[in-house]
């Protein structure tokens, strides 16, 4: 029982601190550091592996020291590594400019190496140990890891980010408790747990305070004069701050045409990011005069009292712009209800109580969602794309999943227009034109998958000196609408790109460049489906639109335009670079170089041990474990990207999808005896889970469209079910797999632990580089052909 108990907790701790260190990394660095954080912890499991197969003997002979030696180390090693990696001077903006920084990424990868694999030493012990009982084991193992997902989202909403590492050190402190309850020596026992209840009272009393890359919006807030944090909040969602200082004042796109004074603000970050502000308004007076100088303002020039619906409250300028307006009715949609708290209550005097008026509804939910599942129809639904400018200009997002600015969102958002009604899209202009031109090419799609054939006729596009605006309707503009949207923007001095008849002379006067670039790329993507691919082909950035199978809005760089940028640019195409990506090609090199190490060392030593087998049956080995462990990762990656559109919230994503998909592995693994009694032609197990795969495929999305409206716990109840049968089949071939090899060649079964660690750690880099270049389908239908090719390697036979 000691036995199970500890490895279930051992397991619940080392997914615990896996999720724990996404959302460290969330607010320290950017989100899409996930996938690299998947890649050290199963890095962890690789490793393991690998010293078990040197040193396999001297550890099973001691097994009980080792076993509590490994789970201490776990406990003591995790905030140790987080606090060391906190003094390494990491940023991934100076990727290129700095050769140190690859040595600082590098220097993060073995400091949080450490915790995963002291961890998983304590898994892969007993696993190596037990091995003839390891369809048993492997369940309480992944039934644990499932449950780890699950404990630490909770303690997301108690703890501030700082304290998890502490958290996750105090379960690991129970573990090695566990472990005393194995011999004659139980006291420690009585010890070990009143240092857990000390450890988690020191983590209340003493926060660990988290460094935030200088980079990030919050940093540079902080460092204006007179600047104070009045607010933070720390939830699964994210962490939300609050500066005030009185020189803050955000405008983005303001027009030169305003003279006026801009009212105090509050700046208000989500997870340390470039901030939006939150404008002090008395609730009598008129609202501020800049909002309508802004080229979010172009709408309110044409329609009359709108029923308006705004995606995100942000520092609420959409709202009060609206309000200023006389809008009929607005309806504000915001995912976090903190945001929505911050002006009920907090904030409710600075801003006039903005969120409470009786004309305007506030819903907690979703966008995309809300979209999707409303039927209410709007004269106006406007949608922002002005998130951090600097992490958009750098590419830190490239690898971040948006589903608000896919083909499919654009479609469902025209369907719940009023006849004469708009879309609002803004975004940061950047030079070359990247950012708008997928924007625009997005829309110009979705309009013709609505049967609009002449796709020109319904979008009115113009720019400022900062951002770019994009109106699309379901029906042409009128002319009317045309003169008023003209008679804004030469008002404001802005220029315009596109409209139906637009005259090359009316473009590119006032912010100009040296060549109407905007207009000639607009007259490509709004003429015809040829002429578009065709730009599509030869812009040097990836600008064709995004959709739900590949929702990379923010992914623009080609590597086949590194050429040519070069000859225009000469060194100055280096900022064009995005670094997520460099990080995530980084994050492969080093998985590669550290699995083909941990998989060659072992080998030679094992070639000269007491049991030694053929060179086929080692190839053999390799090909079933490498394909196993990257086709598991292929899915899982996959499914926590794709979920993250059903669940709503990138974190719910992963613990719900990790949790399913550990536990019903743990369930396959389970009974993964009794179906190779049953399964004649064993080789044919893997080729279950490729089957699966594959149906899900097909059904995927057809669940989504019909659940998309149910209540977030009818959806987790729902990705549960949908993940049961994929996750039951992907948990056979590992223990089956196993105990196969452990009857002929027990030695090298620390070896195949290594090998299906490190195929695991390469396949969680690889599936995201796949993803972003091929999307989703492409990723799954590899995994099924992995999970076929597993089952031909030769190694598992029928009974």
């Amino acid at each position: 029982m000691g036995l199970r108990l500890s490895l279930f907790v051992y397991s619940a701790a080392v997914l615990s601190a896996q999720v724990a260190l996404m959302r460290i990394f969330s607010v320290t660095q950017w989100h899409h550091f996930s996938y690299m954080i998947i890649s050290v912890a199963l890095l962890g499991f690789g490793a393991s592996g690998a010293f078990i197969s040197l040193f396999r003997e001297r550890l099973l002979a001691s097994f009980t020291f080792y076993y509590r030696l490994f789970g201490a180390l776990l406990a003591i090693t995790f905030p140790a590594a987080i606090f060391l990696s906190q003094l390494v001077p990491f940023e991934p903006f100076l990727l290129v400019w700095d050769a140190n920084q690859y040595i600082y990424l590098f220097a993060h990868y073995l400091l949080l190496l450490v915790p995963f694999f002291s961890g998983a030493m304590c898994i892969g012990l007993l696993f190596s140990r037990e091995h003839r009982r390891i369809g048993n084991l492997y369940f309480v193992n992944l039934i644990g890891s499932a449950t780890g997902t699950l404990l630490i989202v909770p303690l997301m909403f108690i703890l501030p980010v700082g304290q998890l590492p502490i958290a996750v050190s105090a379960l690991s402190i129970i573990g090695v408790a566990a472990t005393y309850t194995l011999g004659k020596r139980k006291e420690w026992a009585y010890i070990l747990i009143p240092l857990f209840g000390i450890w988690i009272t020191y983590s209340i009393v003493s926060p660990f305070e988290l460094n935030i890359s200088e980079y990030k919006g919050l940093s540079r807030s902080l460092e204006l004069p007179g600047a104070r944090s009045i607010y933070e909040s720390d939830s699964p969602l994210g962490r939300l701050s609050v500066v005030e200082s009185p020189v803050i004042r955000i405008a983005p796109g303001l027009s030169t045409a305003f003279t006026g004074t801009i009212p105090p603000q509050k700046a208000l970050h989500f997870d340390a990011a470039s901030p939006t502000a939150i404008i002090e308004w008395d609730g009598i007076s008129p609202a501020p005069e800049y909002l309508d100088y802004l080229p979010e303002a172009a709408p309110y020039s044409v329609l009359n009292k709108p029923d308006v619906l705004i995606i995100g409250l942000g520092g609420g300028r959409h709202l009060l712009r609206a309000l200023k307006h006389e809008s009929n009715s607005v309806t504000v949609i915001e995912r976090d209800r903190r945001v929505v708290n911050l002006f009920d209550d907090e904030l409710a005097r600075f801003t006039g109580r903005l969120t409470s008026l009786e004309t305007v509804s506030i819903f907690v939910t979703d966008g995309r969602r809300f979209i999707k599942t409303d039927s209410s129809k709007y004269d106006l639904i406007e949608i922002s794309a002005l998130g951090s400018f600097a992490a958009a200009s750098s590419g830190v997002s490239a690898l971040s999943e948006t589903y608000l600015f896919t083909v499919e969102a654009i479609v469902d958002g025209l369907r719940l227009l009023k006849p004469g009604g708009m879309i609002s899209l803004t975004a940061w202009l950047k030079h070359p034109p990247r950012d708008n031109l997928k924007l625009l090419a997005t829309a110009a799609e979705a309009l013709e998958e609505e049967g609009i054939r002449y796709i020109g006729r319904n979008v009115f596009f113009f720019r400022g000196w900062g951002t770019a605006t994009i109106l699309v309707k379901q029906e042409e503009f009128t002319e009317t609408e045309i003169e008023k949207l003209k008679e804004f923007c030469e008002k404001l001095f802005f220029d315009v790109i596109h409209y139906r008849g637009i005259n090359r002379t009316e473009v590119n006067r006032y912010n100009r460049f040296s060549e109407p670039v905007y207009f000639q790329a607009a007259a490509e993507i709004l003429s015809n489906v040829n002429r578009r691919e065709n730009f599509y082909a030869s812009y040097p950035f990836d600008v064709s639109p995004a959709r739900d199978g590949k929702p990379y809005f923010n992914h623009l760089f080609k590597l086949t335009a590194i050429p040519h940028l070069y000859r225009t640019l000469g060194m100055e195409w280096i900022p064009f670079i995005e670094w997520g990506y460099i990080i995530l090609f980084a994050t492969l090199v080093q998985a590669l170089i550290a699995s083909t190490v941990l998989i060659l060392i072992p080998l030679r030593f094992l070639n000269h041990s007491t049991v030694v087998i053929r060179r086929v049956r080692k190839l053999k080995i390799w090909i079933y474990f490498s394909s196993i462990g990257l086709a598991y990762m292929f899915v899982e990656i996959v499914l926590t990207q794709k979920f993250t559109l059903f669940l709503a919230e990138p974190v719910y994503s992963v613990s719900v999808t990790l949790a399913a998909l550990l536990f019903w592995s743990g369930m396959g693994s389970y009974f993964s005896g009794e179906i190779k009694k049953r399964i004649s032609k064993a080789f044919l197990i893997p080729a279950l889970a490729a089957v699966v795969i594959i149906t899900e495929i097909a059904l995927l999305d057809h669940v989504f469209n019909a659940a998309l409206h149910l209540s977030l716990g009818w959806r987790i109840i729902i990705a549960i079910v949908i993940i049961a049968p994929l996750g039951f089949t992907m948990g056979l071939p590992f223990p089956i797999g196993l105990k196969a090899l452990g009857k002929s060649a027990e030695n090298y079964v620390p070896w195949a632990w290594a090998i299906n660690g490190c195929a695991s750690v390469i396949g969680a880099v690889l599936a995201m580089t796949l993803s972003v270049s091929f999307g989703f389908s492409a990723v799954l239908l590899a995994a099924a052909g992995m999970y076929i090719v597993a089952g031909l390697s030769g190694l598992i036979k029928g009974d």
